[in-house]
């Protein structure tokens, strides 16, 4: 069966290995050595001015060059596009007095939801006036008898910003939609978005009409169903516990697992409901159902739910103890080393009677977290499965180690080294970077070699190719950092 993966190996080590990712290559003036990107003056033979010009519905009566002219705006500068974004608001807005044509008007919508889109990613906040002209428009437009529009029109609600809030009302309805079940998918997360306060319960009218969806009597479809439990949780907080609790009934598997998720916005008011869920005495929940749980319960409980956690490390199913050591693993802040607690005892004492190898190596990780730092014991510990004759095995050593960086090469530098031979090329490719998270520059000569008998593996030799490539931007790095004072640091 497979592993869980273990979420917390971003992290690992983060407190005593936080080496940046490779930076850009710069030169010496410090401006980045590939050119500026130019903005373009032309699209498909038009220039900008040539394209707005036939968003002029009064002078461009034909709908496709319209329809055409919306999409091709957004080729340009943010700038620019935001000048043409009024003319598309006036074209769409004649209707229903005038019959704008369907895809004209879907793809306008659309056209002002990426340019919201891309305006949020851009963090340029947009003029007050156009936000105000296009949600008077969205307005009119989620009540349009075509689904269609209505779908595109709740989707760009969430790029405009604040604003939004002001159409929570006319969003509500779309969630109870009997059109089609997409919609009510479209609009649910957005009624969320809408209605939630970070603290407390949000809107009560979004609160009624996400209960009523969340029940199977009134909502056929699991995915809406499931989007709505979680909505409970979001908007409702520790008030839509009951309601979330009733999931837990739900057919589908997927809204269980959404309601056990949910529950994490209840707090410790779930943990009880939570512990249930995953001891689950009566086998009434599916196994999935009660390994959501527990990732669920430690970010629900934190420190309080490190007893129960640390409990389940010897249970007899290895995807449960895998689960509730990634957990633990989330939760290292609130263990103490000095004096220990119980629950850093108990990861001490699983170690020796811990036969899968996997798990294994994560209890040593996951006291190593705890710790704050890389520790001779356990990487000793760990080095040796680079030797495991299971492939995962090997992998999973080298992803540990890799993590660790320079401060777990005394240890294991010598067995990495003889995985860049492993006969499984993924292990061989793993092992070759490696050797660059810890700074291993002693086996340069080792990759140059490989990378150039070209009766090597091609995948080995463009993996030494390539760790050599990074070794040369660490030099680098390393020899820039030494020539910073400290002050500019």
């Amino acid at each position: 069966m497979r592993y869980w993966i273990m979420s917390f190996t971003l992290i690992l080590f983060a407190a005593i290995h936080s080496e940046s990712q490779e930076t850009k290559k710069k030169d010496d003036g410090g401006k980045d050595s590939k050119s500026e990107h130019k903005e373009p003056t032309e699209y498909l033979g038009k220039s900008f001015d040539q394209w707005r010009e036939d968003l002029n519905f009064a002078k461009q009566k034909d709908p496709s060059k319209r329809e055409a002219a919306m999409k091709a705006v957004l080729m340009f500068s943010l700038t620019k596009a935001g000048d043409a974004m009024p003319d598309i608001v006036a074209d769409l807005k004649r209707h229903p007095k005038v019959n704008v044509d369907l895809s004209v008007r879907v793809n306008g919508i659309m056209a002002l939801n990426t340019y919201f889109l891309h305006g949020a990613n851009a963090k340029k906040k947009p003029d007050s006036t156009l936000v105000k002209d296009v949600l008077d428009m969205y307005k009119r437009f989620l009540k349009d008898p075509q689904v269609i529009v209505k779908e595109r029109t709740v989707q760009g609600l969430k790029y405009i910003g604040p604003e939004a809030r002001d159409l929570l009302d006319d969003v509500i309805p779309l969630a109870k939609d009997s059109s089609t079940w997409e919609l009510r998918k479209e609009a649910i997360p957005i009624l969320v978005l809408l209605a939630a306060k970070e603290k407390g319960p949000g809107d009560t009218k979004a609160l009624t009409a996400l209960r009523f969806v969340a029940d199977p009597k009134n909502e056929n479809s699991y995915v809406v169903r499931a989007l709505a439990v979680t909505g409970l949780g979001i908007v409702g907080h520790d008030t839509a516990l009951v309601d979330i609790k009733k999931a837990l009934n739900d057919k589908s598997k997927d809204v269980r697992i959404a309601a056990v998720q949910a529950m994490v916005y209840s707090k410790d008011l779930a943990l009880i409901d939570l512990k249930r869920v995953i001891d689950d005495k009566d086998q009434v929940q599916p196994k999935e159902v009660r390994l959501a749980a527990i990732p669920t319960y430690g970010a629900a409980g934190e420190e309080k739910a490190l007893k129960g956690l640390s409990e389940l490390l010897s249970h007899p199913d290895k995807d449960f103890r895998m689960a509730a050591l990634n957990t633990i693993a989330q939760l290292a802040k609130h263990i103490k080393t000095q004096p220990k607690d119980l629950t850093f005892k108990k990861l001490e004492e699983r170690i020796p009677v811990e036969k899968e190898p996997i798990i294994n190596i994560w209890l040593h990780t996951t006291i190593m977290i705890a710790l704050g730092g890389v520790d001779k014991q356990h990487m000793q510990a760990i080095s040796p499965k680079l030797k495991h004759k299971d492939k995962p095995v090997r992998l999973t050593a080298l992803q540990v180690i890799a993590m660790a960086g320079p401060k777990a090469k005394p240890f294991c530098y010598d067995p990495v080294m003889e995985l860049i031979n492993d006969a499984d090329a993924h292990v061989a490719v793993s092992a070759i970077e490696t050797l660059v998270h810890l700074h291993a520059y002693e086996a340069i000569p080792t990759l140059k070699m490989l990378m150039d008998d070209m009766k090597m593996r091609p995948e080995i030799r463009e993996a030494c190719e390539t760790a050599i490539d990074h070794f040369d931007v660490l030099k680098m790095k390393e020899k820039n950092e030494k020539k910073t004072p400290p002050d500019k640091k």
